[in-house]
């Protein structure tokens, strides 16, 4: 297994999306030997930093993880964006379950719930595809308020 004096890092990674700046950083080490987690071959430390244009400092965090992907086969980019995948994926529940309130959802039988899923889906991807990121915004228009109805009612 190789090891390594030092973290293994990425250079930082900037993104300005809709406004704010984040800067991300990963730094990777081999898993500690006795670390409790069987089949871990890696850990990580991900910080999120996040600014306004004007440079103030809006938010930090940090995220730990560990892997069983050795070196060899995930290096520090690799294994940023594996991570930064997986969130995408939580977001897509996140809305979900809160924008369109899926647990509440009465349809519960055959392939009905997946298709409404897939609805769901598609609904929050037809709105990125028009360059509305701010789904939650996007979704509280005026049909929404005109008949009194959230748009997850069933």
């Amino acid at each position: 297994m190789q090891r390594y004096s030092r973290p293994a890092t990425r250079p930082p990674q900037n993104d300005r999306g809709h406004g704010p700046v984040t800067t991300r950083t990963i730094q990777v080490l081999d898993a500690p030997q006795n670390l409790p987690f069987p089949h871990v071959s890696q850990v990580y430390l991900i910080e999120r930093h996040v600014t306004a244009l004007d440079g103030s400092p809006l938010s930090k965090v940090a995220a730990v993880g560990v892997t069983s992907l050795a070196p060899a086969r995930a290096g520090p980019g690799a294994i940023a964006g594996l991570v930064r995948g997986q969130w995408a994926i939580e977001s897509l529940h996140w809305l979900r379950g809160t924008l369109y309130r899926e647990d509440n959802s009465t349809v519960r039988t055959g392939s009905r719930p997946r298709a409404m899923a897939t609805l769901r889906n598609l609904a929050v991807g037809a709105l990125q595809q028009a360059g509305r990121h701010d789904t939650t915004e996007a979704t509280d228009g005026p049909a929404a308020t005109s008949t009194g109805r959230s748009p997850s009612s069933d």
